[in-house]
């Protein structure tokens, strides 16, 4: 699901990397990443994902997010969630 990142090389021409080949391969791993996790979280839950993904992207509490936007759980069973997210990507790497 993510960027085939066989198909991108960096090209070298008397030993200067070509610097749009590396920047479009970097910008290819971080998409990469961020679709794994955003996988990862649907994966621990899916009535959940979107909330453990704002959680985790954004660095917010339970408490931020559920006056933001009440998510359907208590906050015990988010926090289950939450670890298990962290849990399958470590898994995952």
């Amino acid at each position: 699901n993510g960027i085939n990142l066989d198909k991108i090389s960096t090209a070298k021409t008397n030993d200067y990397t070509d610097q749009t080949a590396q920047i479009a391969v970097e910008k290819a791993e971080y998409f990469n990443k961020m679709k794994l996790v955003e996988r990862t979280a649907n994966e621990a839950d899916s009535a959940l994902g979107y909330y453990i993904l704002k959680a985790v992207t954004e660095d917010i509490s339970f408490d931020k997010l559920n006056a933001r936007s009440r998510i359907p759980c208590c906050r015990d069973t988010f926090y289950d969630r939450y670890r298990k997210f962290f849990w399958l990507l470590s898994k995952e790497r």
